[in-house]
């Protein structure tokens, strides 16, 4: 078993003028999948949250409007529809140079269709004020 639970694509990660857009993978072979479902394997939400917060952490090395920031939760998530594994994932956060929110929508979606999305809670020197 891969010891890889999910990864960016090389290169994956492109920050823009409005947030930041990653192209991801989930191993057919991650640990996610070993019991969830073993005859008929999907993408665990959980894993859709963590390729959220992995773009998040990757686009800090590309740009102050991203660093200082820690995720600290996730609130009114949607997971719009069951996905099986295999596919790249496309990771969007909203994120604009000098903002301050503490609440960055995002959207996880697959050759166009939405998977999931929500606010993630990620402020500033990761303490919520």
């Amino acid at each position: 078993m891969s010891e890889t639970w999910l990864r960016l694509r090389e290169g994956g990660v492109e920050v823009r003028p409005d947030g930041i857009a990653a192209r991801a993978q989930i191993p057919a072979d991650s640990p996610f999948f070993s019991g969830h479902f073993p005859d008929n394997p999907v993408v665990p939400g959980i894993a859709l949250l963590a390729l959220v917060k992995l773009a998040l952490a990757a686009a800090a090395e590309v740009t102050p409007a991203a660093g200082g920031r820690e995720v600290v939760g996730f609130k009114r998530v949607k997971f719009r529809r069951i996905q099986t594994c295999g596919g790249e994932f496309a990771v969007r956060v909203e994120l604009r140079e000098g903002a301050q929110e503490e609440a960055l929508r995002f959207s996880v979606s697959i050759g166009g269709e939405l998977l999931c999305d929500g606010l993630m809670l990620a402020p500033i020197g990761g303490g919520l004020t």
